[in-house]
């Protein structure tokens, strides 16, 4: 079944649940923009910069992307989920990969450069807050919120918001940065209030109603690199601005490149693997 096909019978299935849609934006190519309602984004704890508005995201490609996407169609598969509604989409870092894996990922974006980049790139994306759109509760087999919630101040909020909306058990799936003493300026430019430990993050899913958390580290290879060239720059007193983060992120996209393959063999091991540390966690929790 093809992804329009997908969304118009997800939507079907919603509004014979007394839900509402979103009318549509215009924009350019074929997916939908549709509006929740006005969002104040300089409340937002993210650098709108980040996004461009275009048919490209070349962070898509990246392995960090292509993993993660990887871990989380695992938890998809599973659990026989094709349809993902995704809070705090982006322009399409986790939607785009999954989407050639095969699911469907119907994005949700405070930031309307994010939310309008998706839609270009084919994907029905609603630009405004979750509980704008009001969903019915007790609805939606699975939600993902992918390097969302250390944005929030008050992640709770949203996570309470997300458990109504869940079907009885249904799955949420989290990432979120991992070990808060590896804080630093990437931290700070980029808007996190936190990074999470694992036993944080439990702490944070049971207070809010989830049960059966499966709680993983990833990218474990990586941590001593970010203490040097991050973490430690950063105690010394270093503090960067975002654009200049970014251009150095870019450079190491380009050189990640050239060591691909020894960099997804490294990745294959630490999947069979129970990590005791690492840049990332990746969570599945049930309502």
């Amino acid at each position: 079944m093809d992804y329009e096909l997908r969304v118009r019978e997800e939507i079907r299935r919603l509004e014979r649940l007394g839900w509402t849609d979103w009318h549509r934006i215009p924009v350019d190519g074929q997916g939908e923009l549709k509006s929740a309602s006005g969002v104040d984004e300089d409340t937002i704890s993210y650098p709108s910069e980040a996004y461009e508005s275009s048919t490209e995201n070349k962070q898509a490609e990246s392995f960090w992307a292509q993993h993660r996407a990887k871990e989380i169609s695992n938890v998809l598969s599973e659990n026989r989920a094709d349809v993902l509604w995704e809070v705090g989409a982006g322009n399409g870092s986790v939607a785009i990969p999954l989407r050639t894996m095969g699911f469907t990922v119907i994005g949700i974006e405070p930031l309307r450069h994010g939310a309008e980049a998706l839609a270009k790139m084919g994907f029905t994306s609603y630009w405004g807050l979750l509980e704008t759109l009001d969903l019915p509760s007790n609805s939606i087999k699975v939600i993902g919120v992918f390097d969302v919630l250390e944005h929030l101040a008050d992640p709770e909020h949203l996570l309470r918001e997300i458990r109504r909306i869940l079907e009885p058990n249904g799955i949420l799936i989290t990432t979120v940065p991992a070990n808060q003493w590896l804080f630093s300026d990437f931290d700070e430019a980029i808007g996190h209030f936190r990074r999470y430990s694992r036993e944080g993050l439990r702490t944070l899913l049971d207070t809010t109603g989830f049960t059966n958390h499966d709680i993983r580290f990833m990218f474990g290879f990586l941590v001593p690199a970010a203490f040097l060239w991050r973490t430690l720059p950063y105690k010394l007193g270093r503090r960067r601005k975002f654009n200049a983060i970014k251009s150095t992120n870019e450079r190491h996209l380009e050189f990640s490149k050239t060591i691909n393959p020894a960099i997804a063999f490294v990745l294959r091991v630490e999947s069979r693997m129970r990590l005791l540390t690492g840049l990332s966690l990746i969570s599945s929790s049930r309502k």
